[in-house]
Order: structure tokens, then C-alpha cells, then sequence
């Protein structure tokens, strides 16, 4: 298929179906201008007008509403509203593309969501600037007259990076056409930076001088539990029950993300704190899976319980008295006990519960756990900086190897094989025929079919982490249980989905292995690839299954993948770098300590400079 053609195929215009959606858009622009103008009506007012009075008003507001310096409660607020803005749109658009399958036009409703959430980061990090700037506050860096507190400088290098991810990402799928999945290099680009910035929120947070105020610990709990939804995005694919990972990634990504997130929280938040943010997590979490589910019209997206870790990690912080053994027991106590409740739960609600055999390999998750729990006490500690406190610092060399660890650790369940089996699909209709018009707009017909396979050898599915028939992309994900009813022989549980927009296949995961045979896709007229026909048997191997799940995807220029991952590898460093060096800046300024606070209120520092301006020298004697 040429490139002209492709193009064609995902022009840059509007979502112009389900126009409603677009009331989104404008209730998130809406909130964001209602608040504003609530801080502005709630700030002092000062003696200058326009621009400049509205903006040291604001600031004023935002002080009375936070309890924080404008830097900082700028940056809280701006950032916070743009990560539930990119949060649902990225939510939403994985459910789109997993029930509907590829976008006609760049700017759908989800789309425009994600992109006003990615440029509200970097609005955020200006907005902290200009405050820190106006009251001379003493964080961050000084940088030609700006101050750049350590958040703010984080949520710039993320915001910017994902904003470069827009167009990298259109020229990649040029190239290499509509894969829809989160794990091409630009998309991760722009996932990863949403999945980080409430890390920066955090800085900023904790980097303003410390007050008791309920407002505060709340604020505080809150961010502490939008860290762990940030950092639960990477499972989403699993949650939606089609993953194109083997199921060894599930509890390690798990265990990552509780073990940094639920012992950073315990870390900051004192007594309970890990069960408070695991709370806001579910609340988050629970509350965006029931807007894109049953409100939106998707399918619901399931989310991990986290309740069992936040447990696990209160207990150790309760038995263990030293720092450092108390995370390191949070983080096995993670790994094992925490993951044998989620293991409970996916048999309760998931997409994939997780089977037996999996159990060997579960050291993978159960030291990423440790290590991650490490990384969280490391950035805990820089962001607390109580200098009261005896020094419980990790060696210079932790933190660096415990990253290098996590990030061996989650390379291990990487390889995705073909199997060596044969299948033999057998498939009958039953019930009425459904007439739909399709997404290229011909009538089609959906009938649904019972699906017996006989696989040969006979023992190549057995000890499976799933062997199922999976259906997607015609307005539902369905995953359909094979079960055995002879000698390799398997059946579907239940009548499973053909026709129209539906894509079907076997599908097997076991270990490393992850395999598929079709049976039925659609054509795709506009990218040239011809419909895989239902027919009432097909012998077909399992080959290896992202074959089918990105079956969009062809090969282009080796050039462009080059470049793509060579800017995703130096963004990623550059976002570790920067999140590393804000850390040190924070540990070394003694920001977050209990002390009087070093930065005045906003009008206040305006009104000491018009003071010493209108002041006439004294006359001589």
C-alpha cells in the first residue's frame, strides 16, 4: 500500500460521529476556566490592573485555596487537571481502538482529550515558573531570572516530549501503518510521560515549606494514589483483556508499581498511608473504568485491587523498626502475599485469571517488588527531607543499581514465540444473522459460530496460561474459554462472534509462547489486506500471535524505527535524569522540612516591590 493512500486513511480531521462526545471537551475546558475564575474572585486585589493584577490575583487564590505558595498550588492544580483530562482521553482511547479498532481521523474526542492533557503539563510547569518567579521562591534553579522549581523542570521535559510524540507518532504509522497497540515507540512516548508527571506533581508538592493543614494532607494522599494510576497505565492491555504480552508481564508490572508507589506512600503519608492512596487508586481508577464502561458505551476495563499490598506494606513499616529492612520486607511481602491476593482476585474479576503455572516464574515479580519498593524509599527520602531525622539514606549506588534491576527484571518476560502445534478449527453457525454496516461503509452481516479445535501434538496446550477464542473490534472484546473434551480436542464455551468488524482467533499464551490461528478477520480495503474467510474448517499452526493482533502493521523504512526508538531511549533518559536530579535538588535544599515558610504570599511580594519603588530618598540635612 503506498503512503498517499495510508494517508488518506487516517486524515487529520474531526470526529464528526457521536458528536455529543464532544461536550467533553468543552466540560474540561469549562472546569478548567470555572476554576480559574473562582481563584481570581477569591484572590486579594492588588493596585495594578490587566494582565498582571489577574494573574497576582489568581495567585492569591490559589494560596487561599491550598494552603500552598502559588508555585507551587499552581502546578498542583494546572497538572492535576491535566492528568484526569489525558488520563480519561488515553483510557478511552484504548477501549475505542480494542472494541472499534482504528481511528478515520486524528482528532477523535480521545485524541483532543490526550493532547489537552499533554499541553496542560507543560501549562503547568509555566505556571509554576511565572509564580516562583514573581516571589522569588527558593526552589529549583535559578535560570536567567527565572526560578524553575524541580517540578516544574520535570513536567517541562515530560510535556515536551509527548508533544514531540504527536507527529513522530503520525510518521511512524505512514511508515509502518495502524499497529493499535500502546507499545510502539511513540505512543509509549506520550504514555509514559502522563505516567510520570504525577511524579513531578509530587515534587512540587513536597518541595513548598511544610504546613499543617487538612487541605494539605489531603492533597498529598491524593497525589500519592494518582502516582499508582499513573503507573498502572503499562497494564492496561491486560485489562482489557487482550494483551500482547505474556501473562509474566500482569504481576510484574504489579509488583513494580505497588512497590514504588504503595512504599513511597507509606514513606510520606506516616501511619495507614499506604492504604489511603491504594483507597484513592481504586476510587481514580474505578471511577474512569465506569465512565468509559457502562457510561461510554466500552468495554469496561478491569483494574488490579492493590488493597493486599497496601496491607503488606503496612505491616512491615509495623514490624520493622530500621529503614532499610522494613523496605526491603515491603517489598518480598509484595511480591508474595500482596500477589497472592491479586492472584485471588483475577479469579473474581479480570479479563485473565492467573493459572498455576505461572507460579515458577513468579521470582521475576517478586524482585521487582523489592527493587521497586527500594526506588520508592530512595525518592520518599528526597522528597521528605526531614533533617531532624537520623540519615537513613540508600549508598549513592542503590538507587542506580535498584533501577537497573527493575528495568533487567522486566526485560526477562519480553520474548513472544510461535508454537510448534498444528490446529484444526472446526466451526458451525448458529443462531440469526445480524445485518450492520461495517466501519468502511458496506452492509455486512455478524452471525455467531460454536468452535470445537483439535490441537495436535495433543499435550502442546496443556499447563496454559490461557488457550481461549479471543473476539474484538466489532463493538465488544469477547474471550471465550476452550475447554477439553477429548484427547486434544477443545471447546468454546459459548458461540463466538464472526462477520462484519469482528476479528477472531485461537488464541494461546503459555509462557513465552504466545500463538494464534485465525478464524474470520475482516478485509481492510484502504491498507490492502484481504478478508480472512469463515470457513467450516481450517487447519492452520499457531503462529506467533502479533501477527494477528496488529495485523494492520507492514514493514517501511527501517529509518524511521531507528530514529523513533533512538528519541524514545534518549527521552527516557533524559525523564530519569531529570526526575534525579529534581530529587537531589530537593534533598539538598531542604525542602518540604518543617520550618517557617521562606516564600511569602504572591501579593505580598508585588506590594514589598511597589513599596521600595515609590519610596523617595530622604532629603539632606
Amino acid at each position: 500500500m503506498t503512503h498517499t493512500a495510508l494517508a488518506q486513511s487516517i486524515g487529520l480531521g474531526f470526529q464528526t460521529q457521536q458528536p455529543l462526545e464532544w461536550l467533553f471537551v468543552a466540560g474540561a475546558l469549562v472546569l478548567l476556566g470555572g476554576v480559574i475564575v473562582l481563584l481570581i474572585r477569591a484572590g486579594a486585589a492588588g493596585q495594578a490592573r490587566g494582565l498582571r493584577d489577574l494573574i497576582v490575583r489568581a495567585g492569591s487564590g490559589v494560596e487561599r485555596a491550598t494552603s500552598l505558595p502559588a508555585w507551587s498550588g499552581a502546578g498542583v492544580l494546572l497538572g492535576s487537571w491535566a492528568l484526569l483530562v489525558a488520563f480519561i482521553g488515553f483510557m478511552w482511547d484504548v477501549a475505542w481502538h480494542t472494541d472499534l479498532g482504528r481511528d478515520r481521523v486524528l482528532f477523535t474526542v480521545p485524541h483532543t482529550l490526550i493532547l489537552i492533557g499533554l499541553m496542560g503539563i507543560g501549562a503547568a510547569a509555566v505556571a509554576s515558573t511565572l509564580y516562583a518567579t514573581l516571589q522569588r521562591a527558593d526552589a529549583g534553579w535559578r535560570v536567567r531570572g527565572l526560578r524553575v522549581p524541580a517540578g516544574a523542570a520535570v513536567l517541562l521535559a515530560l510535556s515536551v516530549a509527548a508533544l514531540v510524540g504527536f507527529p513522530l507518532d503520525d510518521l511512524w504509522h505512514r511508515t509502518y501503518g495502524i499497529d493499535v497497540t500502546m507499545w510502539s515507540p511513540t505512543h509509549l512516548l506520550m504514555i509514559g510521560a502522563a505516567s510520570l508527571a504525577p511524579l513531578a506533581i509530587a515534587m512540587l508538592l513536597w518541595e513548598a515549606p511544610r504546613v499543617a493543614d487538612w487541605r494539605r494532607r489531603s492533597r498529598e494522599a491524593v497525589t500519592c494514589g494518582a502516582i499508582l494510576v499513573g503507573l498502572s497505565s503499562f497494564q492496561l492491555e491486560f485489562d482489557m483483556g487482550v494483551p500482547q504480552w505474556q501473562e509474566l508481564y500482569q504481576p510484574a508490572l504489579i509488583a513494580a508499581a505497588t512497590g514504588f508507589g504503595l512504599v513511597l506512600a507509606r514513606s510520606l503519608l506516616g501511619r495507614w498511608g499506604a492504604l489511603r492512596a491504594a483507597v484513592v487508586f481504586l476510587v481514580l481508577r474505578g471511577g474512569i473504568s465506569l465512565l468509559v464502561g457502562p457510561l461510554l458505551g466500552h468495554t469496561t476495563p478491569h483494574i488490579p485491587l492493590y488493597l493486599g499490598e497496601a496491607l503488606c506494606v503496612e505491616i512491615a513499616f509495623a514490624l520493622a523498626s530500621r529503614p532499610l529492612l522494613r523496605t526491603l520486607l515491603a517489598g518480598g511481602l509484595i511480591g508474595t502475599a500482596g500477589l497472592a491476593t491479586e492472584w485471588g482476585w483475577t479469579w473474581v474479576w479480570s479479563a485473565q485469571p492467573w493459572q498455576l503455572s505461572m507460579l515458577p516464574h513468579l521470582w521475576v515479580a517478586v524482585l521487582a517488588a523489592v527493587a521497586a519498593a527500594l526506588l520508592g524509599w530512595w525518592f520518599a527520602g528526597a522528597l521528605r527531607n526531614d533533617v531532624r531525622a537520623p540519615r537513613t539514606a540508600l549508598p549513592a549506588w542503590a538507587a542506580p543499581a535498584a533501577l537497573a534491576a527493575l528495568i533487567a527484571l522486566l526485560i526477562i518476560p519480553l520474548p513472544r514465540d510461535r508454537s510448534a502445534a498444528v490446529v484444526l478449527i472446526s466451526a458451525s453457525p448458529v443462531g440469526a444473522e445480524q445485518t450492520v454496516t461495517d466501519r468502511n461503509g458496506v452492509t455486512a452481516h455478524v452471525r455467531h459460530a460454536s468452535v470445537d479445535v483439535q490441537v495436535t501434538p495433543a499435550g502442546a496446550v496443556q499447563g496454559a496460561d490461557w488457550f481461549r477464542v479471543t473476539a474484538w473490534q466489532g463493538g465488544a472484546v469477547v474471550n471465550i474459554p476452550l475447554r477439553q473434551v477429548g484427547p486434544g480436542l477443545y471447546r468454546a464455551a459459548q458461540p463466538v462472534p464472526f462477520g462484519g468488524d469482528w476479528k477472531s482467533m485461537v488464541y494461546l499464551g503459555k509462557g513465552a509462547v504466545l500463538a494464534a490461528a485465525p478464524l474470520a478477520f475482516p478485509a481492510e480495503p484502504d491498507l490492502g489486506l484481504q478478508a480472512i474467510a469463515f470457513v467450516p474448517h481450517r487447519t492452520a499452526s499457531l503462529d506467533a500471535a502479533q501477527r494477528l493482533l496488529i495485523r494492520e502493521s507492514h514493514g517501511g523504512s527501517p529509518i524511521v524505527a531507528d530514529i523513533a526508538y533512538a528519541v524514545f531511549a534518549l527521552t527516557v533518559c533524559v525523564w530519569l535524569l531529570a526526575l534525579s536530579a529534581g530529587a537531589r535538588r530537593l534533598s539538598r535544599s531542604g525542602a518540604g522540612r518543617d520550618a517557617v515558610e521562606r516564600t511569602v504570599s504572591v501579593e505580598g511580594t508585588l506590594r514589598r516591590r511597589r513599596d521600595v519603588a515609590t519610596v523617595a530618598p530622604s532629603p539632606p540635612l
